[in-house]
């Protein structure tokens, strides 16, 4: 481009998201009317964002 032409602005923006859950329970019971139960849960975020310009 000629030296006189304006300046064009060069813009980069890159988004990106991951997430996972994961849950379980586990249940025991304990006699007629009782039971016990125990439960997990695991949970994953990334958030990657780049921007150029």
């Amino acid at each position: 481009m000629p030296a006189a032409s304006p300046d064009i602005p060069l813009l980069s923006q890159h988004d990106g998201s991951l997430e996972a859950a994961l849950f379980g329970e586990l249940t025991q019971h304990l006699g007629k009317s009782w039971s016990a139960t125990i439960g997990a849960r695991a949970y994953l975020a990334r958030v990657d964002n780049e921007q150029v310009g």
